[in-house]
């Protein structure tokens, strides 16, 4: 998953900040999603993360 993916997924950089318990401008930094991030988002919401 990429930064934009994640983005979208949660509705706006602020949410996606929000979920991860980071600051917008930490977000913002990001070239690409880190990976501890990802799978944080993965234990957070794995519906993001299930096939089809």
């Amino acid at each position: 998953m990429s930064k934009n993916d994640a983005i979208l997924k949660a509705g706006s950089q602020a949410a996606l900040a929000r979920l991860l318990g980071v600051t917008r401008g930490a977000v913002s930094q990001w070239k690409h999603l880190p990976k501890g991030r990802l799978y944080q988002l993965m234990v957070i919401k794995p519906e993001w993360f299930e096939k089809i």
